[in-house]
């Protein structure tokens, strides 16, 4: 009877501490893991945020039967923003086409292949000088007709460069992170880095995503919180 008694209490034991030991990792490990991820992924938006900002691309296509050099194209646009007039370029193929903006008007000048030609406006709302100040004859010039804008969230170098110009407090303070993070952007293998060095003895947290450059270019980037 006394054995019995003993491996019955031994087995009440065993229950209890595998029980003890479920509601202790449930309750307090659980309750600090997920938090924490939330708090990275909140801290990783925050910073991607700041490093974006609204693209905008308007399509042209110009089809001509036989090649030609020179051609002066233009179209009239209502801009959202002085910056956004400032910031325009226009590319063919991804080459940098000469331009020129007066009043509310676009022009540029590009070499026409046979067949379709595609032309792509680019604006974003951003502090800069007028970019389209090409001296371009306007005298003979082609109308065209414009596609509507399509919208795309971008990083931009000079949002990269806003951050890593700022101290680690301002930033830290301006974007209300109070955890410590470090962040790397990957473009094309050029490493820029900003934040403080991540522990050796502490859990780091670590989200890495990719976004296009305002270039065109793809950039990599790993932000790690602790």
């Amino acid at each position: 009877m006394v054995k019995i008694d003993g491996i019955i209490g031994i087995m009440i034991f065993l229950v209890f501490t595998s029980w003890s030991m479920v509601y202790f990792f449930n309750t307090f490990v659980t309750e600090k893991e997920y938090p924490m991820t939330e708090v990275a992924d909140d801290i990783s938006d925050k910073i991607i945020d700041y490093v974006t900002i609204d693209s905008y691309e308007i399509p042209v296509s110009i089809t001509v039967e036989n090649a030609s050099t020179d051609n002066v194209f233009y179209f009239d646009y209502s801009w959202p923003s002085e910056g956004a007039k400032n910031s325009t370029m226009v590319y063919k193929s991804g080459t940098e086409q000469e331009c020129l903006i007066s009043g509310s008007r676009l022009y540029w000048q590009s070499d026409l292949d046979p067949g379709q030609n595609h032309f792509t406006v680019t604006y974003s709302d951003k502090n800069v000088t007028l970019v389209c100040d090409d001296s371009i004859q306007t005298s003979n010039i082609n109308q065209t007709i414009p596609w509507a804008a399509v919208k795309e969230n971008v990083v931009s170098q000079d949002r990269i460069n806003d951050m890593t110009s700022s101290s680690y407090g301002s930033i830290q303070r301006s974007l209300g992170i109070e955890r410590d993070f470090r962040v790397v952007f990957n473009v094309s293998g050029t490493l820029t880095e900003y934040g403080k060095l991540t522990p050796n003895s502490t859990d780091v947290f670590v989200k890495s995503t990719y976004h296009a450059m305002e270039s065109g270019d793809r950039v990599d980037i790993r932000i790690m919180v602790w």
